[in-house]
């Protein structure tokens, strides 16, 4: 099954587009500036807690440590380099919304865990990976949201109690 790597690009486009239509208020430079940036980063919210989990799970020669370190320094500076690299957009917010979808991510690797963190090669591990992709470039394009769109949930009026009229 090679599924994941159509849905991740897939999932880089509509993310590229959807975060130029939330930045172009300030211009088109700064919304193209801001959905690379924001699409770079977008892979990578999946990625460096995935590098973290796998990196212990490989079998390089010995000694391992040093071999394990060599192969995954680059690529845990480059994922630290593209969140440093979010900052330069002007409509990065963390929000609450942001947070959900983060942690609706890490769920996913908590499922998938339980199954053992096993390579995607069966349908359950492959859904279980497109779905984690899906929600961290959603956690990329929340980043992007206006004020008033990232907070449409805090707003909802829920009464805690009603008074009683007499």
């Amino acid at each position: 099954m090679r599924l994941p790597c159509p849905v991740t690009l897939f999932s880089g486009a509509v993310a590229f587009f959807v975060i130029v239509s939330l930045a172009q208020r300030s211009g088109v430079w700064i919304a193209l500036v801001s959905a690379i940036v924001g699409t770079i980063a977008a892979p990578m919210i999946f990625e460096l807690p995935f590098d973290l989990i796998v990196m212990w799970r490989t079998y390089p020669p010995a000694p391992a440590i040093p071999f394990t370190l060599l192969y995954f320094l680059p690529l845990l500076l480059v994922e630290l380099a593209s969140f440093a690299m979010l900052p330069f957009s002007p409509f990065v917010r963390l929000s609450r919304a942001t947070l959900f979808l983060l942690a609706g991510m890490f769920l996913i690797f908590a499922v998938w865990a339980l199954f053992g963190f096993v390579y995607p090669a069966t349908p359950l591990p492959v859904a279980l990976n497109v779905i984690s992709k899906i929600l961290a470039f959603a956690t990329t394009v929340s980043l992007f949201l206006p004020p008033e769109k990232s907070e449409w949930f805090v707003r909802q009026f829920v009464p805690a109690r009603q008074e009683i009229s007499q």
